[in-house]
């Protein structure tokens, strides 16, 4: 018995073909072990094997990884100055808008929501951590710089890379 591991191809797309799935089967010494049907491609000896999602080049019969867009949903911080705002914090589409929203109004000279001399953001744990004007002020552009840089190394633009983690104001 010769254990043959096959990768069954979609269509064509810019002269590469995307997998679509993966199959192994057995077969016995008087069985043929051409591909099973077109568009098939013997993997059993690739290292590593590819996935569902790779890309097959035919020219170079070789398999890629597609590229991934990193998921960022939460970024640390420290604070130099206020421990007791270190934590891990939610960054999606709306926490970013929130934090931009809020720096803006602060920027603005509407003070904190709430009016008080801080106010409560939330971490990824559901915990609060009170922020002045001015911790939040640096939160925000912390942020901002953090977001830009990774949305440029995320488009590959040169000499970009993802930002360090964690990320640290005063």
């Amino acid at each position: 018995m010769v254990e043959k591991v096959w990768a069954a191809l979609g269509d064509e797309e810019g002269g590469k073909r995307p997998v679509i799935g993966l199959w192994s089967r057995n077969y016995g010494p008087l069985e043929s072990l051409d591909p099973p049907a077109p568009h098939v491609v013997d993997v059993t000896d690739f290292d590593p094997k590819p996935a569902k999602g790779w890309i097959y080049d035919p020219e170079t019969n070789t398999f890629s990884q597609p590229f991934m867009i990193p998921t960022i949903d939460r970024v640390p911080l420290v604070s130099t100055s206020n421990p007791a705002l270190n934590g891990v914090y939610p960054l999606n589409d709306r926490q970013y808008a929130f934090i931009a929203g809020v720096a803006s109004q602060i920027a603005n000279n509407r003070g904190v929501p709430g009016g008080g001399d801080t106010f409560n953001f939330y971490d990824v744990d559901n915990q609060p951590h009170a922020f002045s004007s001015e911790e939040f002020l640096n939160f925000g552009q912390a942020i901002s710089a953090f977001v830009s840089a990774a949305l440029d190394a995320i488009h590959q633009v040169p000499g970009a890379q993802m930002p360090a983690v964690p990320i640290t104001i005063p």
